[in-house]
């Protein structure tokens, strides 16, 4: 490890100072700070430093020694730690000072002898600190760590809590979409679906998808939806949903749709294409996101918020499965935090089988311009917001009913966004490999869609309105060169010259200086 490095980068989720300017900590103190790094990722607790990364050294240990004897603080710390922590520890010194630095190992978890259990967070000040770990957190982590299924697990309930229009309602799903599932009875398709063991008990993730109300209440009483309106900053109105997962998903359907309009439309081919505030496909996907993938032991209600400019947010208990984050949520295979209610969806086809429900989320963005989802993830929660009321006409018209790929489509949409866009840029826009975003580029050139200049790629001229493109560039990098505009746009200087031209007598575009200095921007109006 680089001491240095560390101090001068200062604390994080998985670096910890304590000072002993003021006296020597406690064994408990020691204990604690171990056990709260452990129960996250593991990491470094460095004593003798100050909380701004100031070195002023560590006392001796054990404390009635004169000096600091590493074996005996690691013993400590396993002894007083259960299961025990196997610890690393020694001595460095800087300007004559001694620090001790104790590399604690990641644990699935652990606590104090005395029965402690603690973590570290990033707390809303966006420092790390130290907090307790309770009940419901200590069965997602388990859950998660081990692949534990806390849906899988049965309940002491009998059949006669499930929902007999539940039941049917399925039974419907399955006949439209699951030709295979037509025929089979009652007691047949709940064990099918999961919904109970072979040996007829029934499991969390039956009652929540089939259940009657009171009984999901009894044994998730936090199982609820709060959908919310807002005009600007004022409430317009709020709506509680506590059904059953295979029937709340339709009534948060039904409601959103209800808000949902059209907001343009484009004609390709002679064909006439409605654009959406809110794809079909992206509101139940996003939704059924939300039910499949939140921490049923996490405190706390799913809350839906619809504003009337145009957004959809959704927030959810319980961060993103561990190993899941924002940077990887498109190349990750799907981990779902509840397998079984998760399967119960993808039987009865209210989501994707693919498990890769997220893409068409962004595809139903991508494919009219839209801003792609907007992510906002904590320990303990996951929002994401819709962007409806933005789209693009232009790349609508070269995107819609087309067969590409999700990879191409994506490729398209930030290639329109940013004209001479980088292999590189693009595969971590696409949180792809290099090498596989070059594979999708050769389609699309082959296709007609986008044209090489070296490592950066283009949209096609074939493809594209000139015009509009040069405005689109001006909006986000002006004011600008004819020269650059020029290679930014990938058109020769003598046809950019012409639609500046044409575009300063529509006074869509104003110029700035003169010869060499000469600029162009959008009026304020654009």
């Amino acid at each position: 490890m680089d001491l240095q490095s560390i101090l001068e980068k200062g604390e994080s989720v998985e670096i910890e100072f304590k000072s002993e300017k003021r006296g020597p900590l406690s064994d408990n103190d020691i204990v604690e700070a171990a056990v709260c790094l452990a129960n996250r990722n593991g990491g470094f607790l460095l004593i003798g430093v100050e909380d701004d990364g100031t070195v002023t050294g560590a006392c001796p240990y054990p404390r009635e020694e004169k000096g600091i004897n590493p074996e005996k603080l690691r013993a400590m710390i396993f002894s007083r730690t259960s299961p025990g922590l196997w610890t690393k520890v020694w001595v460095e010194e800087i300007e004559g000072k001694q620090i001790i630095i104790i590399e604690v190992p990641k644990a699935l978890v652990t606590a104090t002898s005395y029965g402690k259990y603690l973590t570290r967070i990033l707390g809303g000040d966006g420092r790390p600190s130290c907090v307790p770990l309770y009940p419901h957190e200590l069965i997602s982590i388990l859950s998660e760590e081990t692949k534990l299924d806390v849906t899988a697990r049965t309940i002491e309930l009998n059949v006669s809590v499930i929902n007999e229009e539940a039941i049917d309602h399925v039974w419907k799903l399955c006949k439209g979409r699951n030709p295979d599932l037509e025929f089979v009875s009652r007691d047949e398709l709940l064990r099918i679906l999961g919904a109970v063991t072979p040996d007829g008990k029934l499991t969390l993730a039956g009652l929540l998808f089939l259940g009657k109300k009171e009984a999901i209440h009894q044994f998730i009483p936090h199982h609820e939806v709060i959908l919310s309106v807002f005009k600007a900053s004022d409430l317009v109105s709020q709506k509680r949903f506590i059904s059953p997962l295979s029937i709340l998903i339709f009534e948060l359907i039904d409601e959103i749709s209800r808000y949902n309009r059209g907001i343009g439309e484009v004609i390709k081919n002679g064909v006439r294409y409605e654009v959406p505030l809110f794809g079909m496909e992206v509101i139940r996907e996003i939704l059924a996101n939300a039910l499949v993938h939140r921490d049923y032991m996490s405190l706390g209600a799913i809350s839906i918020e619809i504003h009337m400019d145009g957004r959809l947010r959704v927030n959810n208990p319980g961060g993103f499965v561990r190993g899941v984050t924002v940077h990887n949520l498109l190349s990750t295979p799907p981990r779902p935090r509840n397998p079984l209610l998760a399967e119960m969806f993808r039987i009865t086809g209210i989501v994707e089988r693919t498990g890769r429900g997220i893409d068409k989320v962004y595809l139903g963005q991508a494919v009219y311009g839209k801003p792609l989802p907007l992510w906002n993830v904590t320990e303990s929660s996951v929002s994401v917001t819709i962007i409806g009321s933005e789209w693009e006409r232009q790349l609508t018209e070269i995107l819609i009913n087309e067969e590409l790929a999700p990879e191409e489509v994506l490729i398209v949409y930030h290639s329109y966004f940013k004209q001479g866009i980088s292999v590189k840029d693009l595969a971590g826009a696409l949180q792809r490999s290099s090498e596989e975003v070059e594979f999708f580029i050769q389609r699309l050139q082959s296709s007609g869609f986008l044209q090489r200049e070296g490592d950066r790629v283009f949209l096609s001229k074939t493809r594209i309105n000139v015009q509009e493109l040069i405005i689109s560039i001006l909006k986000e990098k002006g004011p600008l060169s004819r020269s650059e505009i020029s290679k930014f746009s990938g058109e020769n200087p003598s046809k950019v010259y012409r639609i500046l031209k044409k575009l300063l007598e529509m006074g869509i575009v104003r110029r700035q200086g003169k010869g060499k200095n000469t600029f162009y921007t959008l009026q304020n109006s654009r």
